[in-house]
């Protein structure tokens, strides 16, 4: 017996340890198996295909729980792996209320990450994708135990490569039910999304705010394009459309919730683009510049049957201050008036300032 244990450690190169375990007893010490490398997890993880453990499936499920609630990340991190491991050869549905649940349901957010882990690397592995998603969608929809969301939204940010459009469902059902307190997840993980694939992102955001039927999904989704939404890719020829639907919505239309919050954060948001643009006039491309033109100039056209141009007027006080401060530092240097040779303005931005 003793020749095969060592042949056992010879051919995995897994090293017999002792560690304490707190017990009923109090602290006890029993012989483990240790590892230091990814390669060693992967040896043990692999003895998990031994049908001789599945006879004592509650203790092993036991204690993978407990490794999944370590402080150690490695050790958790090997018990969401474990987990998926096992779900090659168990029911889905046992793994979940014995294990995965339990560390969703907690409020230590590094123990629902490995509920997180495990179930995206179920997916990964399959039999159970279409199991996991319901479950993660029925997190969302219909739970009222906010760890559980929590952690539906932190899984869904792992896979995101994968299930973008899920992902946005997600996102759409949080702020369709207005739960302001889980919309700092539900903003991070619109980021990667968006990070990921921007077209899609801004296609969703548009669907969210316009027409105006939800007051919430509107407002956040407001919220999401003022924070998300980059000058790059707001001026993509067939997104470009929608976002000038979008700003214009969110500078003007009154029934917007929290219409002159939202006015104001809007205007701060055309400001940064404008800036963005001059900053790049004599550094990016003729094509690029026509399209950023391209973005103020449909948006300054939107205003034609309005009885004030809002962007106009905005462009123009831009300028102005600008034109201010570049009089006050040209006085602190001791040069001219405008102590610059730039030409270009904000009033470049308007129609007639369009290249041909």
């Amino acid at each position: 017996m003793a020749d095969q244990e060592d042949d056992f450690f010879k051919r995995t190169n897994i090293i017999p340890i002792q560690v304490e375990l707190n017990s009923e007893y109090g602290i006890i010490e029993v012989q483990s198996l240790g590892f230091a490398d990814h390669d060693q997890c992967l040896k043990i993880l692999e003895l998990l295909d031994t049908s001789a453990l599945y006879r004592k499936l509650p203790e092993l499920l036991d204690y993978i729980y407990q490794l999944g609630c370590d402080e150690n990340g490695e050790k958790r991190y090997y018990a969401a792996a474990a987990i998926s491991k096992l779900a090659t050869q168990q029911p889905f549905h046992d793994l979940n209320d014995e294990v995965i649940v339990l560390w969703a349901k907690s409020g230590d957010p590094k123990i629902r990450n490995s509920a997180s882990v495990a179930l995206s690397q179920i997916l990964k592995r399959g039999p159970y994708k279409s199991n996991v998603l319901m479950l993660l969608n029925n997190w969302i929809s219909s739970s009222d135990n906010s760890m559980l969301i929590e952690t539906a939204l932190s899984t869904f940010s792992l896979i995101v490569d994968s299930h973008s459009d899920e992902a946005l469902d997600a996102i759409s059902t949080i702020l369709k039910t207005g739960r302001i307190i889980h919309f700092t997840s539900a903003s991070h993980l619109f980021g990667i999304v968006y990070e990921n694939s921007p077209d899609l992102s801004i296609e969703r955001l548009y669907s969210w705010l316009l027409p105006i039927t939800n007051s919430s999904l509107s407002w956040m989704a407001g919220l999401l394009s003022l924070i998300y939404i980059r000058l790059e890719d707001a001026t993509v020829e067939g997104t470009r459309q929608k976002v000038v639907e979008m700003i214009f919505n969110l500078w003007d239309n009154p029934i917007m919730p929290l219409h002159l919050e939202m006015q104001e954060k809007t205007t701060i948001k055309v400001e940064e683009w404008a800036r963005e643009a001059l900053a790049a006039w004599n550094k990016e491309s003729p094509e690029v510049l026509n399209n950023y033109k391209a973005l103020f100039g449909e948006l300054y056209e939107k205003y034609k049957v309005e009885r004030r141009n809002r962007l106009e007027f905005h462009l123009r006080r831009w300028e102005i201050n600008r034109e201010r401060e570049q009089a006050r530092a040209s006085r602190r240097r001791g040069g001219n008036s405008l102590g610059t040779n730039e030409k270009v303005s904000y009033l470049d931005l308007m129609p007639q300032g369009l290249l041909v």
